[in-house]
């Protein structure tokens, strides 16, 4: 009977379980090595897909970004100037702005010769069939103006420019649509201390100019815009400013053969405090004459000192003083009298002028002014009795300011012309003006 047991005496063979369980084993292991490698394969592709949409989102973030950007481009900010906006596209800031001034104007006197603003080197006088003409009625808006300002950074520092007009340039009529054209009053770029284009003369001081509802201001006070080259050096408290200026000769009897060689050479020194301000400015120019056959030149030299001086409150007291030979064009009531030719030899007039006034606040939105201006000519005698030996105005005036951006004045003009041989003449003229500011 065969015994269900194995035979101990029979040696058993160890390499068929060893190599069974070795089979098992790497079955287990390759198995297993392919269930990782299918895991890992899967793990990858999924990683991979993440990455795919996070690049798509980048993407997406990117071009988002570039589009919100073209809108910030295209949107208008503040700009770094007060009331200034920003170029779009651009570093430079802009500013709009000017007033519209419509003026009610009644003449006692021959208010077509005088003007829209009172000049009173226009004033008929005695003998003169033009000084019986009296009364006239006048309503313009031509000092309505408009200005553009900008500032642009650069590796200088700040470009600054300024472009301005209004409407007393030429043409138009009264008969249907009162138009008349825009003129220029400033166009010019300042970098630095260095200044070029046209603007208010080195020669004048703005601080000193009195307020009035008429244009033109008084007698004596010097007014000039034009072209020039100005280089500004500040110190504490003031500055001290060159120039070069535009040239024209203003000589009586020249028959227009005036020559402009040489530029206006100006310097200014201005100081400025807490109580107000001086001015003290020299100018020498050249007057020349040239007709091809004859030529002569004159020196022509003058000198303006201006002040303004704080009193009581928000009062203030102003005037200035011009002297000098050949500076008529430079001064109110002088335009043309330089000089004069006589036998093709130029003499220079001489001429003194100047004004004072007081402003008074009555309220801080409502104040007056007093001015008083005469411009005085030391004619050569070859000019004639009928030469213009000096002008005088005056001007008194209310002006209110019921909200920031309105003022309404009035004001009462009076002026007087008088020639070398005692003949006078005088008008009164009542303005009112309203300025509306934006």
């Amino acid at each position: 009977m065969a015994s269900i047991f194995p035979n101990p005496r029979k040696p058993v063979r160890p390499g068929r379980k060893a190599g069974g369980l070795a089979l098992i084993l790497i079955g287990g292991v390759a198995v297993s090595a392919m269930m990782a490698s299918t895991a890992s394969a899967q793990s990858l592709q999924d990683l991979k897909a993440q990455i795919d949409a996070l690049q798509r989102k980048v993407a997406d973030l990117e071009q988002q970004q570039k589009k919100n950007t073209k809108k910030v481009a295209k949107a208008v900010t503040g700009g770094d100037a007060k009331g200034s906006f920003m170029l779009p596209g651009t570093s430079t800031s802009v500013r709009i702005g000017g007033y519209v001034k419509g003026d009610a104007i009644y003449t006692d006197g021959n208010g077509q010769a005088i003007g829209d603003s009172f000049f009173a080197g226009a004033i008929p006088v005695d003998g003169e069939a033009a000084k019986n003409r009296s009364g006239h009625t006048r309503l313009h808006a031509r000092q309505s103006r408009l200005y553009v300002k900008t500032w642009t950074p650069t590796p200088f520092g700040t470009l600054k420019t300024h472009i301005e007009g209004d409407f007393f340039g030429t043409g138009g009529n009264e008969n249907v649509s009162n138009s008349t054209s825009l003129r220029l009053r400033h166009a010019y770029g300042k970098l630095g201390n260095f200044l070029a284009g046209q603007t208010w003369s080195t020669f004048m001081d703005l601080a000193s100019l009195p307020p009035t509802v008429d244009f033109e201001g008084p007698a004596g006070q010097i007014f000039v815009r034009q072209a020039q080259l100005r280089y500004t050096m500040p110190f504490e408290g003031g500055s001290f400013a060159v120039a070069i200026e535009n040239p024209e000769g203003d000589i009586s009897g020249d028959g227009g053969n005036n020559i402009d060689r040489l530029p206006d050479f100006i310097a200014r020194a201005r100081i400025s405090r807490s109580w107000g301000g001086v001015h003290l400015a020299g100018l020498v120019r050249q007057l020349r004459f040239d007709d091809g056959t004859n030529e002569d030149s004159e020196t022509g030299w003058g000198v303006n000192l201006a002040a303004n001086v704080k009193t009581v409150g928000k009062d203030k007291a102003f005037g200035q003083i011009t002297y000098g030979d050949g500076i008529g064009r430079y001064i109110e009531g002088g335009s043309g009298l330089g000089g004069v030719l006589v036998s093709n030899n130029i003499d220079a007039i001489r001429i003194v002028g100047g004004f004072a006034g007081y402003t008074h606040y009555w309220a801080d939105n409502l104040q007056s002014s007093l001015v008083y201006g005469r411009t005085q000519f030391d004619n050569p005698s070859s000019l004639g009795t009928g030469a213009t030996e000096y002008i005088q105005t005056v001007h008194v005036n209310l002006m209110w300011q019921p909200v920031k951006a309105v003022n309404l004045g009035l004001e009462f003009i009076w002026g007087q012309r008088q020639e070398e041989s005692g003949a006078d003449g005088d008008a009164k003229r009542v303005q009112f003006g309203a300025k509306y500011s934006f």
